[in-house]
């Protein structure tokens, strides 16, 4: 945990990025709740134990253990982790994300758009953007079958892809799959 949350803590001037993060997170607070909360002041850490939840400007990150660097913005969340944002929910096994965006990248990941009739796992997703992916191993469908244990009609498979949710995909080795 110390060594990723330290990764992106390496910068040309760690005081002038300090001060720019801050003036960035005093324009867009974020709330913090936790069953438990621990503040590490020597590594300026926080730590929040069971049900975690991290709300900033229509974006929400649940979790069951989520840790951040207040100096550096970077930080981590295990456990039930949830992102919902712009009507959209992922939920992973394990995110590394920027406090500021609450953008980052989500292993072991599904998306389902409540905007929109489109569904996608994948091994890693990267949250790009708003409404911006990038995917790494990847199922993409729109079926939206009445038992979700059911296999679905058509799934479309890729290595990798860049979507846009309500917008376009790009997709590299992909294969296209019906029942």
């Amino acid at each position: 945990l110390a060594i990723l949350l330290a990764r992106a803590a390496v910068a040309a001037d760690p005081a002038s990025e300090l001060s720019e993060l801050t003036e960035r997170l005093a324009e867009e607070p974020f709330e913090l709740t936790a069953d438990s909360l621990h503040y590490d002041i020597e590594r300026e850490l926080y730590i929040g134990r069971g049900n975690v939840v991290i709300k900033q400007s229509g974006r929400t990150l649940r979790a069951d253990w989520v840790a951040f660097n207040r100096k550096t913005g970077a930080g981590l969340a295990s456990g039930n982790v949830q992102l919902e944002d712009a009507g959209d929910l992922v939920t992973a096994d394990f995110v590394e994300f920027e406090l500021e965006t609450i953008q980052g990248t989500l292993h072991g990941a599904r998306l389902e758009s409540q905007t929109s009739r489109f569904r996608a796992s994948a091994t890693e997703i990267a949250k790009t953007g708003r409404n911006t992916y990038s995917f790494r191993e990847g199922r993409f469908t729109t079926c939206r079958c009445p038992d979700p244990n059911e296999t679905d009609p058509w799934v479309l498979e890729s290595e990798e892809a860049e979507l846009e949710v309500e917008g376009y995909a790009t997709a590299r080795n992909t294969t296209f799959d019906v029942f």
